[in-house]
């Protein structure tokens, strides 16, 4: 084991003895609960405050060693423990959990090469796509039998006309990159892509919404976007930009997706910081309760990733690299 993960399980705040000082508790770290840490090759993870970090090394390094060692006798079996700690001022309770590398020949995923193409929203997202690159991503994308060709706006038609007679969707990204726009905007350029022929939308939340909880605004968005779709007979994708977000913000819009019935809730634009992550795609998921589905994309460019992300949950794809994964994933299955 090479990796774990940290959980903040519970906070203990002093209130009363802060009132009685008239001070405030402003030098503990500055940890929220649920969040969760990860931590690789026995390094402190960024966020982890020092004083944290000490009690829970050795934990973790026992973790590594599968639970043997003169801390295993506390631990509750092999693979995980629960340590109390000062983080400074308040008592912190923190779940520590082996993360295990599955064995991909004890544990196959009973999948084809047909149905992991048919996972695939193949992209070509790029700002210097010409149309000899869609018309490629079309005809690549009807060979292999993707779900979706994922593209910006301006390409809906000449995609819509190229895919006619197939089962292979037609995708526009709205709001995309940065999800900045405007409500107005996000809802006329959603109308535009459906008029024109798109069959599914994938659009970017107002971030800075999301991340100052104006969880109304986030909730109107999504609902008129999704209600647009659903008009139309369209798949509703939204995405989050998990990079951003911390694990509090992405359970609540993973709640409010559920809540308002869009088809997929989705990690990444694949433009950011940050790429879709095992881990999220497994939370999402979670959060979800089954009431959504979950779309990884971002970084996803062999088939070890993607598999990673589908062993986690995620039910589409979004990769540019479909024709390199399909490859790999027939090499392995040979």
């Amino acid at each position: 084991m090479n990796k774990c993960r940290i959980t903040v399980k519970r906070i203990t705040h002093y209130d009363d003895l802060s009132q009685e000082l008239e001070q405030e508790i402003d030098h503990a770290c500055d940890m929220k609960l649920n969040q969760v840490f990860i931590c690789e090759n026995l390094e402190k993870p960024d966020g982890l405050c020092d004083s944290a970090w000490q009690t829970l090394f050795p934990f973790v390094m026992t973790l590594s060693c599968g639970g043997s060692g003169i801390y295993g006798d506390w631990m509750k079996d092999s693979k995980s423990a629960l340590i109390s700690c000062n983080d400074g001022f308040r008592p912190v309770s923190f779940l520590v959990e082996a993360i295990e590398e599955q064995d991909k020949e004890q544990k196959p995923l009973n999948l084809s090469a047909e149905q992991l193409a048919g996972m695939f929203d193949h992209t070509n997202l790029a700002a210097d796509a010409e149309e000899k690159d869609i018309l490629q991503l079309c005809r690549e994308a009807k060979e292999m039998g993707a779900a979706m060709v994922a593209v910006n706006p301006c390409w809906v038609p000449l995609c819509k006309e190229q895919l006619a007679g197939t089962p292979v969707h037609t995708g526009a990204a709205i709001g995309f990159p940065l999800g900045q726009n405007t409500l107005e905007v996000k809802v006329f350029e959603t109308l535009d892509a459906l008029l024109k022929g798109a069959d599914e939308i994938d659009y970017v939340i107002n971030i800075s919404k999301a991340k100052a909880g104006d969880w109304k605004y986030i909730h109107l968005e999504m609902s008129e976007i999704k209600d647009l779709c659903e008009e139309h007979h369209a798949i509703c994708k939204v995405i989050f930009e998990n990079c951003y977000l911390n694990d509090d913000q992405k359970k609540k819009l993973s709640q409010i997706a559920a809540s308002i019935g869009v088809d997929y809730i989705k990690t990444s634009t694949g433009k950011g910081p940050g790429g879709a992550v095992a881990e999220d795609v497994q939370k999402m998921k979670e959060y979800g309760a089954g009431a959504v589905k979950v779309k990884a994309a971002g970084g996803i460019r062999d088939w070890k990733t993607c598999r990673a992300m589908i062993e986690a949950g995620a039910d589409r794809i979004g990769t540019s690299s479909s024709l390199k994964i399909l490859k790999e994933f027939r090499q392995e299955n040979q």
